[in-house]
């Protein structure tokens, strides 16, 4: 709390209350204070005209960082997720570049993702070899053996544009790179008289692909994600 104070009396800010919220202090509802951890991600984001994030007031370098308070619109979380994901593609197009990559790592990028899928297919196998096995099913595993077949089927569907992925670069010399959030949640995005993302910290530059796969799996028990539009 000593350290925030410290920052605030450095831009001349004399707070009359603080809230803090998990690692965010929240300042009088005018401002946020939270750590700053990844303090060259803004300039990037600034170089690729990118900037859909609350308005910072103190300097980038300081170990803090100042941004405007924003007051959200009152709207579902399933409203913010797609909201989220197209705001996260324009991120991705606003930051591409195109990286000289070995065959190797194409390959091997296949095969980790590959022996993921055949894990998942190879621990549901195992899971109703064993249910099939009961004279009598638990409610949860009547309910697993009657909706495994979407199971398979997506496990399959994820193989088969696995396969063409691969297909389609593995003879390409270059592939897309751009700047992940890495972590994407309703929590880390605000909807105002704009949309922002917040909660920079862990960005880094990867395939994109990967921010939407970790939203995915941390929310798909929670929404019915479509992501072929992306």
């Amino acid at each position: 709390m000593l350290r925030v104070h410290n920052i605030l009396k450095k831009y001349n800010i004399v707070p009359t209350k603080i809230v803090k919220n998990n690692n965010v202090f929240i300042i009088d509802d005018k401002y946020v204070v939270k750590e700053n951890k990844n303090k060259d991600i803004y300039h990037y984001l600034d170089d690729r005209s990118f900037k859909y994030y609350p308005k910072i007031v103190n300097k980038v370098d300081d170990d803090y960082l100042i941004t405007e308070y924003i007051k959200e619109e009152d709207t579902t979380d399933r409203t913010k997720i797609e909201d989220m994901i197209d705001l996260t593609a324009l991120l991705h197009n606003k930051t591409t570049f195109y990286k000289k990559v070995d065959v190797a790592d194409k390959k091997e990028i296949y095969e980790d993702t590959m022996k993921k899928i055949n894990d998942i297919f190879k621990y549901y196998d195992s899971y109703m070899v064993d249910i099939e096995s009961k004279e009598i099913y638990s409610p949860s595993e009547y309910l697993l053996a009657v909706n495994i077949s979407i199971i398979f089927s997506s496990l399959y569907k994820a193989k088969e544009r696995l396969d063409s992925w691969y297909e389609n670069i593995k003879d390409k010399d270059k592939v897309r790179y751009v700047i992940n959030h890495n972590n994407l949640d309703v929590s880390h995005f605000i909807k105002s008289d704009n949309k922002y993302l917040t909660s920079w910290n862990k960005a880094s530059i990867g395939l994109p692909i990967y921010d939407l796969y970790n939203l995915f799996t941390k929310k798909m028990y929670d929404y019915d994600l479509i992501l072929d539009s992306y």
